[in-house]
Order: C-alpha cells, then structure tokens, then sequence
C-alpha cells in the first residue's frame, strides 16, 4: 500500500482509537509496513502486537488468524476490523537467517510442519475465504496483454484448479518472513491471505524465498522439491506443476506494479524445464 499522508494520518488516528478503547500502553515506537502500521504495546500485563490496517486483504487475514486460535498462528487477543492484537513473539530464531546460514533443508521443513498445522480441520465454521479458482483470475487472462507468455503455466494451473479433490484453508502467502519464532510456543505463522484450495499451493511460495541468490542456487529446486515431498502427501509431477503455476502468478503480480520479476520468472522456467523432463 502507498503511504499517503491522508493514510497514515487516518491510521495514526485508528492507533490512538484502539490504544484507548482496549487500554494499551506503549512498549515501543509504531512503525509502518508495507500495508499496515504496528507498534509494541503492553496489554493486561503482557506484551502484544498492535496492528492497523486500511486494506481489507489484511484486515479479512485477522479474521483467518482468529480461526486457527493460535494452533501454528500467532493467537490474537483483540480483533475489530482495521485492529488486530497478536500475541507478542520474541523472533529469537529466524527461518531466512537458517537458509542464509546453511540450514535451507531444515528451514522448508519447519515450513512444511508448519503449514500442515494450518492445513488442519477445525469443529468451527469456516470464515470467509478466497477460493484459489478466483485467486488465479490474472493468470487466466494474462493473455489479453502478455500474449502466450504465460500460457503454459496458465494451462498448467487450469488444470490443477480442476483436479483439485482435498481443500484445506491456504495461508496462501506462507514464506520464511511469515513463520516467526517464539520461545514459549515455536514456529508461528502470520500474515495471511485466506484462501482455500488444494494445499499444495501453499508450499510453491519457499522455492522463491528466502533470496534471489538462495532461491536460484544451482540445484536448489530440487533439493527443496526432495524435501517437501517427504514432508507432504504430494508427488514431484504436482508439486512442481503448483511452483509453475505460482510463479507464473507472482511474477505477472510482479511486472503489473513494475517490479523486477526476473528471479521469479527463472524459477518457473526451471520447474517447467523439469516437468517437460
């Protein structure tokens, strides 16, 4: 989201508003991310996450974080909305320095273990949701601009989308940066998307992450594809189809806001390399 002043003058305000309303006190100065603004705060005698969003992706993402009541989450403590308090995690361990650090292995199987605890089915009803088949709207019709250049993955992604048999609830943005560490309860994922569909998708993300250099290492792909694998019930043949299918997307996502999408595009030539294999 584009920081303009009228946005961070209204989230400033939403801040103060939900500081008074549900009695916080500071513990560090507020910052602003790319779509939210977040700052320490204490709550009941604990230390917490105040978050504030404008954008309704986000603000539908607290909705799917309080459904997983903090089973591989962060556990939210508050939710209105634009306001949404999380569980303060201490980070004492990070997923993108293991990989920079000569632990990739063992950081896309925290990934997988991770996301296999959001897979999970709940007794609650569902919340609302984004079905993978409307997620993948800009990818069905990238031709209209972008010629074939995206056909093959765009096939490649019909095809999964109606083959799909076992829906899960998808984090759908589930990467090194989005799984923090906390010393008391483990890995715990934030930042969600919300979407619903075959979970295979929700892997296709870590072959691009945690760096370029990292991703594109020569032999990466395949290591990490040998890895998730054994950590989930998915064969090499769809895994790989659900890594074309979503870089293809992230890398249109990518051209479309200006953005260099060259290190995207390079893994999805490779996986497709490997599937024509």
């Amino acid at each position: 989201m584009f920081w303009t002043k009228d946005k961070e003058a209204k989230s400033l305000g939403l801040l103060t508003q939900y500081r008074h309303q549900w009695q916080l006190n500071a513990a560090g100065a507020y910052f602003f991310s790319y779509a939210s603004l977040l700052q320490p705060v204490w709550y009941n005698g604990q230390k917490a996450l105040l978050k504030i969003s404008l954008e309704e992706e986000e603000q539908f993402g607290g909705l799917l974080m309080q459904w997983w009541q903090g089973h591989g989450a962060a556990r939210v403590l508050r939710y209105s909305g634009e306001a949404l308090l999380l569980e303060w995690i201490d980070e004492g361990r990070s997923l993108r320095q293991m990989a920079e650090n000569g632990a990739d292995d063992e950081a896309t199987r925290i990934i997988c273990r991770t996301a296999k605890i959001l897979h999970a089915p709940h007794s609650e009803p569902l919340p609302q949701l984004i079905d993978l088949n409307d997620w993948f709207y800009e990818l069905f019709h990238a031709h209209e601009k972008y010629g074939d250049r995206f056909a093959a993955s765009a096939q490649i992604a019909g095809h999964l989308l109606q083959s799909a048999t076992d829906k899960k609830v998808l984090h759908g943005d589930l990467h090194h940066d989005n799984i923090l560490y906390s010393s008391k309860r483990g890995w715990l994922a934030i930042d969600p998307k919300r979407l619903y569909g075959e979970a295979g998708f929700d892997y296709a993300n870590l072959f691009c992450n945690p760096t370029t250099a990292i991703a594109l290492a020569p032999g990466r792909l395949v290591q990490q594809l040998n890895i998730v694998c054994s950590e989930v019930s998915i064969t090499k043949q769809r895994m790989l189809q659900w890594i074309t299918a979503w870089t293809a997307l992230s890398a249109l996502w990518l051209l479309e806001v200006g953005e260099d999408a060259a290190a995207t595009l390079t893994v999805n030539e490779r996986a497709l390399g490997l599937l024509c294999l």
